[in-house]
């Protein structure tokens, strides 16, 4: 009966079954899950390195910190 219908909608023979697409979803979904994972490491590892930064050199940290801002001060009032 399948076959009737998907010939009457003119799907292709060739089309991907409900399993197949299921399978493609999970892979997909699995390869998203592992990227996050690494991308939320490497931000871990980011976040961690600069603490340590902050508390080795606060002199420098602070100084960073006022240069930023006055560069992101300076881009607002110039729009």
């Amino acid at each position: 009966m399948f076959n009737r219908i998907s010939q009457h909608l003119g799907v292709p023979a060739d089309a991907p079954t409900a399993e197949q697409a299921r399978e493609a979803a999970a892979e997909l979904s699995a390869r998203a899950r592992e990227g996050y994972d690494q991308a939320r490491a490497g931000l871990e590892q980011a976040l961690a390195s600069t603490r340590e930064q902050i508390v080795r050199h606060p002199a420098r940290s602070l100084a960073v910190a006022l240069a930023l801002g006055a560069m992101v001060g300076w881009f607002i009032k110039r729009r």
